[in-house]
């Protein structure tokens, strides 16, 4: 079974909205608020807009679509009883933002829509709200007002969310399946409502994934039937035709197939991976192609070793048990924004380099090192403790500095250094904690920086299976 989970949580990231988009979207509300405002101070100076931004990007749940749009729904209330009708507000608003943008905007049922350059498209649904109302009241073109309350469905989506944010992943891959799929699919916020009655939590966001297709499958053969938990409580499925109906059920159906192969039978990652992105989009990234659930078994050997303080460095930097190499020291691994100087300050660094040169020489024959210039310079290949190749790595140790270590080839994920542990200003690894330890001119390279080095290539390869950082490590805000 093809442990996806990296390849899940580096698709969550890849549906993210890009920040320049996000940038875009925040200027082009902001100017569409001011624009509204000041049509209605001019024409009609009674009424006094108030904004709020709903929908998906308050739950966190939007995406990229297919063709790289998305949406933003920022709603327009009034916190007075109108004397016109749900019809005639929503035509002032229209009339505000009309010629807005080069496409005219879309008087639609339920908001007034503007289009950006097909870019994306911000919706202005149209509220009124008195102060001993629960519950706002929302415009509907040409059938007058009904009770909705987004701010209601925020505040109950936000209690259920999960601490790991995977019930927000969740709903965000189900939502791309249906936007990938060639036939009309249930909406955006019908799928979020059926995550959240159907979900139930799991280390594997790929294991989390297929258990929810199930069980929403499950829901809806034995009641054909999405009621909202919030205001207005309506069924979300019941204008859904028999054929709709069907075409729902047989794409779910070939979806838990697909995922029932990708999870139970397939070992190797890339055609798991393949498996998912037939239903999941272009954006799901392609797996390794390899067995990948022999290599984790093999990295979980050593990283078991690691954890419980039973691990040595072999000559050849990999991870053995104690009796058959430089015992490992405990420490927690890093992701570090600066560097910290030496505590200690060394009197004489010649000495104290040659010394760490025949040190590292002697224990690890895979290194040889310069003294250069006042500075010492170790170069080595190593083994990949997975069974994959072998990573080139550098070791710069400069007077009143820590020593420096690089990973020069292959390359590595520099995404996230609180999840892989390393300092962004030059992507060196950050192998321990300085709050842990005052790094001097009394130790060593061969017993602490390139044991800690093999044991951060056995959590880095894990990662990138998982998706998490298994060894020691001190705790940092990590991405959702």
């Amino acid at each position: 079974m093809a442990n996806c989970n990296k390849l899940f949580l580096d698709f969550n990231q890849n549906l993210n909205v890009l920040s320049t988009k996000k940038t875009k979207l925040s200027t082009s509300k902001k100017e569409l608020r001011r624009k509204i405002t000041d049509h209605f101070k001019e024409h009609h100076p009674d009424y006094k807009p108030k904004f709020f931004t709903q929908g998906s990007q308050k739950l966190g749940t939007v995406i990229r679509i297919h063709d790289d749009t998305c949406d933003l729904d920022d709603g327009v209330y009034f916190l007075c009883k109108p004397d016109v009708t749900a019809t005639t507000l929503q035509r002032w608003v229209y009339e505000a933002v009309k010629d807005h943008t080069s496409e005219p905007a879309q008087w639609r049922k339920k908001c007034i829509r503007v289009t950006y350059k097909a870019d994306y498209h911000i919706d202005l649904p149209v509220y009124y709200m008195l102060e001993d109302e629960d519950h706002p009241h929302l415009a509907v073109k040409n059938e007058g007002w009904e009770d909705s309350d987004p701010k209601e469905f925020i505040t109950w989506f936000r209690k259920q969310r999960d601490a790991k944010g995977q019930l927000v992943r969740l709903v965000k891959y189900l939502k791309s399946w249906c936007d990938w799929c060639a036939h009309k699919m249930p909406s955006g916020l019908c799928m979020t409502v059926l995550a959240e009655r159907n979900f139930v939590a799991n280390g594997r966001d790929d294991c989390a994934l297929r258990a929810l297709l199930k069980a929403i499958r499950s829901d809806l053969k034995r009641e054909w039937k999405c009621t909202m938990p919030t205001t207005p409580q309506d069924d979300l499925l019941s204008k859904y035709s028999d054929e709709l109906k069907r075409n729902f059920f047989d794409a779910l159906d070939e979806f838990i197939e697909d995922a029932d192969e990708a999870v139970d039978d397939e070992k190797n990652q890339l055609s798991a991976s393949k498996l998912w992105r037939h239903h999941l989009g272009s954006r799901f990234p392609d797996g390794l192609d390899e067995d990948v659930d022999a290599k984790e078994a093999k990295l979980r050997a050593s990283a078991v070793l690691i954890n419980s303080g039973r691990a040595a460095t072999t000559a050849a930097v990999g991870i053995t048990t104690h009796g058959h190499g430089v015992p490992n020291q405990s420490h927690r691994f890093d992701g570090g924004r600066r560097f910290h100087p030496l505590a200690r300050q060394g009197k004489d660094w010649f000495a104290v380099f040659h010394r760490e040169k025949q040190l590292v020489e002697r224990h690890y024959p895979a290194f040889r090192c310069q003294l250069k210039r006042n500075a010492l310079s170790c170069r080595g290949e190593v083994s990949s403790p997975g069974g994959e190749g072998t990573y080139r790595i550098k070791i710069d140790y400069a007077p009143g500095r820590p020593p420096k270590v690089f990973v020069l080839n292959p390359g590595i994920e520099y995404r996230h250094h609180a999840l892989t542990h390393f300092y962004p200003a030059d992507n060196s690894l950050c192998l321990y904690y300085p709050g842990d330890l005052a790094w001097s001119d009394k130790h060593h390279l061969y017993d602490k920086t390139i044991p800690w080095l093999a044991e951060w290539l056995v959590f880095y390869e894990l990662y990138q299976i998982t998706g998490r950082w298994e060894g020691p490590a001190v705790e940092h805000y990590q991405h959702s």
